[in-house]
């Protein structure tokens, strides 16, 4: 599917904060591994994740964390047993990116730096990133990656941080051309992903971009799954999430190739609003 350029210009008439809050009380979704289904976004984490003064428990991360850990520190791994998709998913990622080195939509500096964010052991770094950026950050929460990536990039110029994202503080003498979040966002809450894209924004470069490439849920609801503490949002949830964040979609696509058991994947270049 080709790109599409994004020419909606936002509903001022409603806050963003009550639309938000609005969606969430009337999205439903379901958990496939459990068979539970949930009445709305916002019950479901009440039910589960919530203590009761409504504040987020450790179980949410700590369960993703845990999940993680365990995960060997390979490709295979990386992916969760599809590494015969990676050089499908490595195509497609570099056929988006090169529109903003070519500028088809910005013109991007090379010889500056880019952010992996879940780098893990530096897949999309080392096969993608480092053949258009002379510079790459990676951050990784799971330090073992960190000692995989040692020798699966050497050759390559690169700096590892090891932190949560949420927690993450930016270097003050670096700025972005890319953010790269691939696979990360479905961990977060909204809350959180709000936050984390508003940090972001702040790291970026005049005409740098935020891509993000995750599962959406083609459907209405979002997707829960309690074995890693992941949702997969709908595309109208993702879209609102943009907005809070004064984000703009510059454009979006969907990876083409992958098998038809997995969950859509949608490619989408974010920036900030001026």
């Amino acid at each position: 599917m080709s790109e599409q350029e994004s020419n909606s210009t936002p509903n001022k008439n409603v806050p963003l904060e009550s639309k938000l809050q609005q969606f969430v009380k009337r999205e439903n979704g379901q958990d496939p591994n459990t068979g539970e289904s949930y009445q709305s976004f916002q019950t479901m984490f009440k039910e589960k994740y919530l203590d009761e003064e409504n504040q987020l428990t450790e179980q949410w991360y700590e369960k993703s964390k845990e999940y993680w850990e365990n995960i060997e520190p390979t490709v295979n791994g990386m992916l969760g047993g599809y590494e015969h998709i990676s050089a499908a998913d490595i195509v497609g990622s570099f056929s988006f990116l090169k529109m903003f080195i070519n500028g088809t939509h910005r013109s991007l500096n090379r010889s500056g730096y880019c952010l992996d964010v879940g780098a893990g052991i530096g897949r999309i770094s080392k096969n993608l990133l480092s053949k258009i950026f002379s510079h790459i950050d990676l951050l990784e929460q799971c330090p073992k990656f960190e000692e995989e990536a040692k020798q699966f990039l050497e050759g390559i110029d690169y700096r590892f941080f090891v932190s949560p994202i949420q927690e993450f503080i930016f270097p003050e003498d670096t700025k972005y051309e890319v953010i790269w979040i691939q696979w990360v966002i479905i961990y977060f809450t909204d809350e959180d992903f709000i936050n984390i894209l508003k940090n972001c924004a702040h790291s970026l470069t005049k005409d740098g971009v935020i891509i993000i490439k995750d599962n959406v849920n083609s459907d209405p609801g979002f997707i829960l799954d309690t074995d890693d503490s992941s949702v997969t949002r709908s595309e109208e949830h993702l879209n609102i999430l943009f907005e809070a964040s004064n984000l703009s979609v510059i454009c979006e696509r969907y990876q083409n190739n992958f098998p038809e058991n997995l969950f859509p994947v949608k490619i989408y270049a974010l920036a900030p609003n001026k």
